[in-house]
């Protein structure tokens, strides 16, 4: 991102609370321009900028009242159940994931120094066995204005390609590399997301899911195993379908 040449396309720059609770990892991505969504602790300090001022105070007439700072899970609770808007952010093997978001313009408070404008949206993820959902706090910045819509669905993606990347180091090796050089380093990625990329191919194709079962010892067709945890290729299809489909994925790369 910060090399010279044409920029990586991007649409966000997306963390977990790591990254997001440090206040000049935000300010370096906001000297950049670059918008992000990073998800911050819960009981970060916030100013709601929209939120109704205190009461003047007797003998305060001249002093500017301002909206006393709260932990964002206390403004959260405190918002009424109107306010939160439903989202459906992606596919899940148990159905469409829904969500519930809420947000507001505020400013941080961290070492006794007072931040910028940046906005924050709690996300509410709804179980479908109806418990206690998983509640995420989300600090965001962008030179525009964006819908609440794709903010919510940036986290979304975040997991699903650290997700991506737990599959590749289980199926296709992604992690297991003993390399000196950048190129080879670069090499052995490349060959293992390919590789991850046809597996993934051949599930659509299959339309079943993986369910990492084994069978006993002395009962698995050799040829139907290509990886302890891969998905389970059919035994009965020809050869020659096997070689035209390799040529079909070889000429799609």
């Amino acid at each position: 991102m910060t090399r010279p040449g044409a920029p990586v396309p991007h649409g966000a720059v997306a963390a977990d609370d790591e990254f997001g609770r440090v206040a000049a990892f935000r300010a370096g991505l906001r000297d950049r321009q670059e918008a992000y969504v990073l998800e911050v602790p819960c009981h970060t300090q916030v100013r709601d900028l929209r939120g109704r001022r205190p009461p003047r105070r007797a003998g305060q007439k001249n002093r500017r009242r301002q909206v006393p700072f709260r932990r964002a899970d206390a403004w959260a609770a405190a918002q009424p159940p109107e306010r939160w808007q439903e989202f459906t952010v992606q596919d899940g093997q148990k159905g469409p994931i829904r969500v519930q978001a809420i947000t507001t313009q505020v400013r941080t408070r961290q070492d006794q120094r007072l931040g910028p404008e940046e906005g924050l949206i709690v996300i509410r993820h709804l179980e479908s066995d109806g418990s206690k959902p998983d509640v995420s706090y989300h600090l965001t910045w962008a030179r525009q204005e964006v819908p609440l819509e794709p903010w919510v669905r940036t986290p979304a993606r975040r997991h699903q390609i650290e997700q991506m990347l737990e599959h590749g180091k289980g199926e296709a090796g992604l992690d297991h590399y003993e390399v000196r050089s950048y190129v080879g380093w670069h090499h052995h990625l490349t060959l293992s997301l390919l590789a991850l990329w046809f597996l993934s191919l051949e599930r659509l194709a299959m339309g079943k899911k993986d369910t990492g079962d084994d069978d006993p010892a002395g009962t698995r067709d050799p040829d139907a195993t290509m990886a302890a945890s891969g998905p389970q290729f059919a035994t009965n299809r020809p050869r020659g379908q096997h070689r035209a489909r390799a040529q079909r994925t070889s000429e799609n790369l």
